[in-house]
């Protein structure tokens, strides 16, 4: 008889421990969880960057995308980018130059000319490179930059 409430109390601490330790890794999850505004960590903020690339680069893939498609989830991408220099975090980081590198490919692939395609967005994006000098730590890629930003000002000037 007091074998059998030795193992009732036994199951019913395991189980009361068991929901502690969820507790607990859920509170840990919270804080530290890379979607959290309050979180101010480099990797959460890496993971940020990362994970709207990601969204950008799935776009890009698909077989025909849409001109211009994907404008909401690259405002927000150069939104995290001035967070990331804002907070004073290195931009020589795999994160940062992975960024700098889709809105690059992205503006590639579009083949036209930003300003004609979506003149808001496109200014929006050349003040956001210009202004914040976005791929100054990328000198392999200052070159299509520049000719992208040439262009763009060649044709506000002329339109």
């Amino acid at each position: 008889m007091i074998n059998k409430f030795k193992d009732k109390i036994k199951i019913w601490l395991d189980r009361i421990f068991m929901i502690l330790y969820f507790y607990r890794d859920y509170r840990t999850y919270k804080k530290y969880n890379y979607n959290n505004p309050n979180v101010k960590m480099v990797a959460a903020k890496d993971s940020r960057l990362l994970r709207q690339t990601h969204i950008i680069e799935k776009g890009m893939s698909l077989s025909s995308p849409k001109v211009g498609f994907g404008q909401d989830k690259i405002k927000q991408l150069l939104s995290y980018l001035d967070e990331y220099k804002v907070l004073g975090y290195s931009t020589e980081n795999f994160a940062y130059k992975n960024a700098i590198t889709v809105l690059l490919e992205y503006q590639k692939q579009q083949e036209a000319d930003a300003n004609s395609m979506f003149p808001e967005f496109g200014k929006l994006v050349v003040d956001k490179l210009l202004r914040n000098e976005l791929a100054q730590s990328l000198h392999h890629y200052t070159s299509p930059l520049n000719n992208f930003l040439r262009q763009f000002r060649t044709s506000a000037r002329d339109g």
